[in-house]
């Protein structure tokens, strides 16, 4: 008997908290995006005060990809990951100094279809730092969303060296030690989402010196995105 009221007041000692940690951290969540705010907005007006229009663009963009970061939404309309993007890219050209120019290209009805928040921009900062990073010429990446066959297509393109062969095999995946790990990510964050109705590969254009990173995964219309909205708020 002793052992088990003793067992019962370990347990509800870890109980209060594990409360007490998650309070915590909920409070860290509400305080830390209006400090971060804050600052920017702070930042942008300084630089609007001392002339420096590079700083206000880049504090202007920090501020929006951090608010769509905070969203709670898992899906996302094409539009919005677009204004992510070149916010993400806007802010890169900045830190990569003239070594690459970019073009967006996104069939105007696939813009109101949906897709997992955030998805793109890490193949992106993958061609920026394995493939424009380590060319020693001017390099570009071209990113395309397009519908066919029911499907959503998603293609990042960039100069600069390839990828190792089967890099995005999944005995790559667990191994932890591949440097494109972002891309073994979402191979399988898709993979868990869809199952086998999506595929990620990567190709060679040995023509045009180009790598690219194609995301094929189901149509998912607004409607469809409010219904997984709702699950998850139930």
């Amino acid at each position: 008997m002793l052992a088990r009221i003793r067992t019962l007041i370990t347990n509800i000692r870890c109980a209060e908290a594990e409360k007490r940690t998650s309070e915590i951290a909920m409070l860290s969540m509400q305080i830390n995006p209006h400090f971060l705010y804050n600052t920017l907005h702070t930042i942008k007006v300084l630089s609007i005060m001392q002339g420096v229009e590079n700083i206000q663009t880049v504090t202007d963009a920090l501020s929006r990809m951090m608010h769509l970061n905070l969203d709670t939404r898992k899906l996302i309309s094409v539009a919005e990951e677009e204004t992510y993007l070149r916010d993400y890219l806007q802010i890169q050209q900045y830190r990569y100094a003239g070594k690459f120019t970019y073009s967006i290209s996104i069939e105007a009805e696939a813009k109101g279809h949906f897709l997992p928040k955030l998805l793109v921009q890490p193949v992106v900062e993958n061609a920026l730092q394995h493939g424009i990073a380590k060319a020693q010429a001017t390099g570009i990446i071209q990113i395309r969303i397009f519908l066919e066959q029911e499907r959503l297509h998603i293609l990042v393109r960039n100069s600069g060296p390839g990828f190792a062969p089967g890099l995005l095999d999944g005995q790559h995946y667990c191994g932890g030690g591949s440097k494109h790990i972002g891309l073994q990510n979402i191979d399988r964050r898709l993979h868990l989402l869809f199952g086998d109705h999506v595929h990620v590969r990567d190709l060679a254009d040995l023509e045009q010196l180009l790598t690219s990173v194609e995301l094929i995964l189901p149509e998912i219309t607004e409607s469809e995105a409010e219904q997984d909205a709702d699950f998850d708020r139930g």
